[in-house]
């Protein structure tokens, strides 16, 4: 009897520990803060918004919705740049004319938390326009002088059903230990 109770413990603590280890992938990271450089013209000081999905294990970027006061980039336009990769240290979104390029200052990882966005100087985040994806001749109009990327973690349904099974299974062996 004192066994069974024990594996009946140990089963829970086991299930209750599987649902805190596990975390979704890919993770939606949004953007704070970001904002463009002054000095007239482009350069108006105003913000980037909006946030994108991002799965390390592929490196692969989805639901992009990133707006500027020039341009709104979506998951279509990554990845479209021909001179630059878009990997975990950044990510390039080019229209067929206007290019955003976001650096970070470390590679994003499906454990989420906050990146802080690269400013001025190399690895630089900057927008402009580019008469094709080689970018043999361009504009960059404006560069990024502040801002992060940042997860906010959220359990998943998935998550929170193992969490519930290894706490009724605590809540069992209570309940035989006292009858």
């Amino acid at each position: 009897m004192f066994i069974t109770k024990i594996r009946a413990i140990i089963a829970g603590v086991l299930l209750v520990s599987a649902a805190s280890l596990a975390h979704a992938t890919p993770v939606t990271w949004t953007l704070s803060g970001a904002q463009f450089n002054t000095g007239g013209g482009f350069k108006d000081g105003s913000f980037a918004t909006g946030s994108f999905d991002f799965d390390a294990d592929t490196t692969t970027y989805s639901n992009v919705n990133i707006v500027t006061n020039i341009n709104t980039y979506l998951t279509a336009d990554v990845g479209s740049f021909g001179i630059n990769t878009t990997n975990a240290s950044h990510i390039t979104m080019y229209d067929g004319y206007n290019l955003l390029r976001i650096s970070f200052a470390n590679a994003l990882t499906n454990a989420g938390g906050a990146e802080a966005i690269s400013p001025l100087g190399y690895p630089n985040s900057w927008e402009g326009n580019c008469a094709s994806n080689t970018c043999g001749s361009g504009t960059i109009r404006r560069e990024f002088v502040a801002g992060l990327v940042a997860v906010v973690s959220v359990a998943e349904p998935g998550n929170l059903a193992v969490f519930g099974l290894g706490l009724a299974g605590l809540g069992f062996a209570r309940r035989r230990k006292a009858a």
